[in-house]
């Protein structure tokens, strides 16, 4: 069973990229940087500049919808740190499974 993120990423890999392996990580993991990276423009204004953009940069408070529930991006003018949470996982037949809650990594 696939989280709605992984629903989304697929869609978006056979509309966009029908011929490259969606199993590779670097592409789910583009995708959730450039979400970020969107929502980051979006803050910054209708016309961003470089303080603009830093401050909506070390203000961000958002749901990923490429990561796992739970998972918020969060940062503030002292931690750029977006992720302070990740999951710890298992490999097992085929499939990356969630084991438990949450855990703080920062």
């Amino acid at each position: 069973m696939c989280s709605p993120g992984v629903k989304l990423y697929r869609q978006i890999m056979k509309k966009y990229l029908p011929n490259e392996d969606w199993k590779a990580v670097a592409h789910i993991y583009g995708m959730m940087a450039a979400y970020t990276m969107v929502d980051t423009l979006k803050h910054a204004g209708k016309n961003p500049t470089r303080a603009g953009l830093l401050k909506a940069a070390t203000h961000l408070n958002e749901v990923n919808p490429f990561l796992l529930p739970g998972l918020p991006i969060v940062t503030t003018p002292a931690n750029y740190l977006p992720l302070g949470k990740t999951f710890l996982v298992r490999y097992q037949r085929g499939f990356w499974n969630v084991l438990g809650k949450p855990l703080k990594t920062s």
